[in-house]
């Protein structure tokens, strides 16, 4: 007989509690934040359920996560004796105490290690990158010394920010490390410290590692940091080396690589490293910079046009003054030139009033400007655009050719594309809404949490349908072995769990759940099988 019924919504969450479980994210952090046996929820069991909420994409900030979990069968995820009021604002703050207290990088680094472990995750090839987090509100300096102003990769200069580092692998983009920065930290100073702690901890000490940053992380500090590990790094355009190296290569003879790319190769030394240098070409990117320099010359002459009217229409004391003026505004111009023409004199009268013969005047100047492109800048600028330059300390061309250069820095797209994912709106948990400094750095761990489980789940899934050979469909409806997490957590959306008592036990009854959803929990593996009752 059944005596009582309910149904509650479970979506794609049975997915990330399986994930969790498999990686031991509850057992990995209680071990090394133990709580005291008054707490009804462990400190990995309040993470994991900041990490659910966070992955939901409810639009709901983590302060309501209680408001979240009242829909969710909680006993399924965290035990029957857990309801939705344990897991409220004020429980989830203090773990984020303790997890500050305790390191908020190290137990990242400990969870993180045990999901690489468990899934064979390989580490010979990582990317640095970092990103910015603005925060809405007032934050006084003395009273925060983590949020400040500083250079916005969302170009909100008009908010404070902090700035967040990760160390990402190629395989599948899982984060290795994280740390969380002032907002007016420096990327160049960032990666030489983070250089000297990837060596000097020896936590990339393997013979075929080889890290991969960006152009801020191409200087001398850097590299010599680097010592004997291997990387591969943009070479920055204002260094004279490399400003040489492009403005010489009209003369060099490129080599095709594909119908995209050609490249040379020259040996080179920077910061008394010996290093090669690639200077890439591409035909994609000079089409790019060609349309977008295009559109910025006209839209430069358009608004020089209203300037030079403004401008000819100014009276002047003397040709000196209006000279002095000429060179003003021609230093704020890029594509065109601007040249004098002639200066117009003007009478102008002291006294008011129609002027007589006798009236004392003084002659005044106007300047007659004409302006042409400056075809030659524009061409030069082009050219450059289509090109960029790769550095590596990898010696061996029979090891490392152009193409493996190439694409190893391309795969930087990894890192950013966590980035990407943790800064997207849907995911609430990238809204801060903390003033304690110390949550703060707390929560942005949580977020490398949450993109560590989503990107473990993702490679996860892609992984099992190339190895048994299956597929799902698209948006598309095409046949793919690529899916996105987001748009599998989409097909899952109409998911919900019938819970009921029938003779005096709890039968749960999972509606919604197609075959082709029932395969992907499969290919998960058991934990999330058992989330939603699917037999193998």
């Amino acid at each position: 007989m059944i005596m009582k019924s309910e149904a509650k919504v479970i979506h794609h969450l049975g997915l990330i509690n399986g994930i969790c479980e498999k990686i031991r994210l509850v057992e990995t952090i209680d071990e090394l934040i133990p709580v005291g046996e008054q707490a009804k929820l462990s400190i990995g069991t309040r993470v994991k359920a900041m990490v659910i909420n966070a992955l939901g994409f409810t639009g709901r900030p983590m302060h309501l996560a209680a408001e979240f979990y009242r829909t969710k069968p909680v006993g399924l995820l965290f035990g029957k004796d857990v309801n939705p009021d344990d897991i409220n604002d004020d429980s989830l703050g203090r773990a984020l105490d303790k997890v500050f207290e305790n390191g908020a990088e190290s137990v990242f680094i400990k969870v993180s290690a045990k999901a690489v472990t468990i899934y064979d995750i390989k580490t010979n090839q990582c990317h640095v990158d970092t990103t910015s987090i603005s925060v809405d509100g007032k934050y006084e300096d003395e009273q925060n010394t983590l949020i400040r102003f500083g250079h916005s990769k969302d170009l909100r200069r008009d908010l404070k920010q902090f700035i967040q580092s990760a160390f990402v692998t190629n395989d599948g983009g899982i984060p290795l490390i994280m740390k969380t920065l002032p907002g007016n930290a420096s990327d160049k100073t960032h990666f030489t410290e983070f250089a000297r702690e990837l060596v000097n901890d020896k936590i990339v000490d393997q013979d075929e590692f080889v890290a991969v940053f960006d152009s801020a992380g191409y200087t001398k500090d850097t590299i010599v940091a680097m010592g004997n590990t291997h990387w591969v790094s943009r070479v920055p355009e204002v260094i004279d080396l490399a400003k040489q190296m492009i403005h010489d290569s009209k003369d060099e003879v490129f080599c095709i690589l594909d119908d995209d790319y050609s490249y040379y190769e020259k040996s080179s030394e920077y910061a008394g490293v010996k290093q090669r240098w690639f200077l890439f070409t591409s035909k994609h990117a000079l089409e790019r910079e060609t349309k977008t320099i295009k559109r910025n010359v006209s839209r430069e002459k358009k608004e020089l046009t209203t300037l030079i009217e403004r401008f000819s229409k100014q009276l002047f004391a003397c040709k000196d003054d209006a000279l002095k003026a000429f060179l003003d505004l021609s230093r704020k111009i890029k594509y065109h030139k601007l040249s004098i023409c002639d200066f117009v004199e003007e009478k102008h009268f002291l006294k008011r009033g129609k002027p007589k013969e006798g009236d004392v005047f003084e002659l005044k100047y106007k300047a007659q400007v004409n302006i042409t492109e400056d075809t030659d800048k524009i061409n030069e600028l082009i050219d450059a655009g289509g090109k960029f330059i790769l550095a590596t300390n990898q010696l061996d061309k029979e090891k490392v050719d152009a193409k493996k250069v190439l694409k190893t820095y391309k795969d930087q797209q990894y890192a950013e594309r966590g980035f990407r994912f943790i800064k997207n709106p849907i995911s609430l948990i990238k809204s801060v809404y903390l003033k304690n400094h110390d949550r703060i750095i707390a929560l942005s761990m949580i977020m490398f949490i949450t993109l560590l489980v989503y990107a473990i789940a993702e490679r996860a899934l892609r992984k099992a349908l190339v190895e048994h050979d299956e597929t799902v469909k698209s948006q598309s409806k095409k046949d793919v072995q690529n899916p996105t997490m987001r748009w599998i957590f989409q097909k899952m959306e109409d998911i919900v769990v019938l819970e009921y008592i029938e003779d005096n036990q709890l039968i749960l009854q999972f509606m919604n759940v197609t075959e082709e959803i029932k395969k992907i929990i499969r290919l998960l593996g058991s934990e999330c099988m058992r989330m939603y009752g699917v037999s193998t």
